[in-house]
């Protein structure tokens, strides 16, 4: 039918594209293996396309041996030998002459044909006694037949293409570019009776992406969720710092401000300074004691220091 003869010729050629995978995958493999040891791996790109023959051939051929050999002989002759060794007639006569000599014929074999007798006419020698004689002999040829049968899946033509990475710096010579293509060609088996072609030329990769040397992407790198753990960790603790701890130690401080001065001091407790008020600025008389009173009233009232300050700069204005 139809049906099946569409998946015949599907399957057939299933099979054919997958026999021309292997043969270009085996060659292809074979390219790596020797220009990798010698550009590095990234540093060039191969492709091998063959085209394969995958019909089965068969031939047979049959051819005989041109001297045969003798295998049988039968003969016969018929003469008189009394008849020859009476003397007869009259002496001198024409009719005492003796008939001439006949001439031997080499029996010739039918070709193709074993132990076919072929009859031949005469002996071996001339014999007057003999009035006929007849022989029959048989040969053998010795025959040879030789079948040969090509099995599928021989390469019919190869083409190979290799593009070398350029240099950084620099240029490849035409003499290196030489070099790599008859060590190309000695890989794959270079064939010129079939037409094969090989082709290398040297260009500059475009991008990064083909550099097999290059490292893994960043985000790739097994310390990156390492430092994400630790900085989200850093994250926190400052934010409790600044949200938590700190509004409480501003808290405390201010608490601490704001406790009567007029506490008694426990034993063995350093006295704490009184706050100063703008009177005993007035009844400062000493450098070192006024200085030491603006200190104190600044350290104890920055609004009002400030304020006084701005009054000071004004009144010089």
């Amino acid at each position: 039918t139809k049906a099946g003869g569409r998946d015949a010729a599907g399957a057939a050629s299933d099979e054919r594209l997958d026999v021309q995978n292997r043969v270009e995958d085996k060659y292809r493999q074979q390219l790596v293996q020797l220009l990798t040891p010698l550009l590095g791996a990234g540093n060039f790109s191969a492709e091998v396309q063959a085209d394969v023959n995958l019909d089965e051939t068969q031939a047979t051929r049959e051819s005989y041996d041109k001297q045969g050999t003798l295998r049988a002989e039968t003969g016969n002759w018929t003469g008189n030998q009394a008849s020859a060794t009476a003397p007869g007639g009259i002496p001198g006569a024409l009719s005492n002459t003796p008939p001439p000599a006949s001439t031997l014929q080499v029996p010739t074999p039918a070709v193709g044909a074993s132990g076919s007798p072929q009859p031949v006419a005469g002996g071996g020698a001339p014999d007057p006694a003999k009035q006929s004689d007849q022989y029959q002999r048989a040969y053998d040829l010795g025959r040879e037949v030789s079948v040969t049968r090509a099995a599928p899946g021989s390469v019919k033509r190869l083409s190979v293409a290799v593009v070398l990475r350029e240099p950084e710096k620099g240029r490849r010579t035409a003499m290196e570019v030489n070099q790599i293509t008859d060590l190309v060609k000695s890989a794959v088996g270079f064939d010129a009776n079939r037409q094969d072609q090989v082709t290398v030329i040297s260009k500059k990769f475009a991008g990064a992406a083909v550099d097999a040397d290059a490292g893994p992407a960043w985000y790739d790198n097994s310390w990156l969720p390492v430092l994400a753990r630790n900085g989200t960790a850093i994250v926190i603790a400052l934010l409790v710092l600044f949200l938590g701890v700190r509004p409480l130690a501003k808290a405390l401080m201010k608490k601490r401000d704001d406790a009567p001065t007029s506490a008694p001091a426990l034993p063995g407790m350093a006295q704490v300074a009184a706050p100063v008020s703008l009177d005993q600025l007035e009844q400062s008389r000493g450098y070192d004691e006024r200085i030491g009173a603006v200190r104190g009233f600044t350290r104890d009232n920055p609004a009002r220091a400030a304020l006084a300050v701005r009054d000071m700069i004004k009144a010089d204005k």
